[in-house]
């Protein structure tokens, strides 16, 4: 079970708390040191660099699970795989932020001209018209965001190698 959870990068504090709770007494010595021993297998397979990649370029977060001497290593991985991913997810934000700002383009010249043709139905049409530029806002602070997490990993990934 320990290797499982390494091999995840789950700290092994939640899984001791699950497995107390479950079994509503306290886990046995043997019962611990056998989920240590196998922690400490799972995290000699994630802390490699290759891992660190494969983390990163997955969406996945790191919660600090190496050991310091491994530890550079899988981070090393990490911050470039990350990278790739924010930078991937910050085009398709990008993307569809771009087609949404068109569809709120076309959206104020149809409700323009229906405007000046049936007051009424312009009342409605005001409404879609505000959750178009809605959605464009929300992609708009997405694109935001990811483009600060791409300076603070930069920054992070600088760090972590002097």
């Amino acid at each position: 079970m320990g290797e499982t959870l390494a091999s995840k990068g789950v700290p092994p504090t939640e899984h001791l708390k699950k497995l107390t709770l479950k079994c509503k007494k306290l886990s046995t010595e043997a019962e611990t040191a056998n989920f240590n021993e196998g922690y400490q297998r799972g995290l000699a397979k994630l802390c490699t660099t290759q891992n660190g990649y494969d983390f990163g370029a997955s969406g996945e977060s790191y919660q600090g699970t190496c050991p310091d001497f491994r530890k550079s290593h899988f981070l090393r991985g990490f911050y470039k795989g990350r990278l790739e991913f924010l930078d991937s997810s910050l085009e398709k934000i990008e993307e569809l932020y771009n087609s949404s700002e068109e569809r709120v383009w076309r959206k104020e010249r149809e409700y323009t001209i229906i405007q000046s043709q049936d007051p009424e139905r312009a009342k409605l049409e005001a409404d879609v018209l505000e959750s178009y530029r809605e959605e464009a806002r929300s992609l708009a602070n997405q694109a935001v965001t990811l483009k600060r997490e791409i300076l603070e990993t930069k920054k992070l990934s600088a760090e972590s190698f002097f």
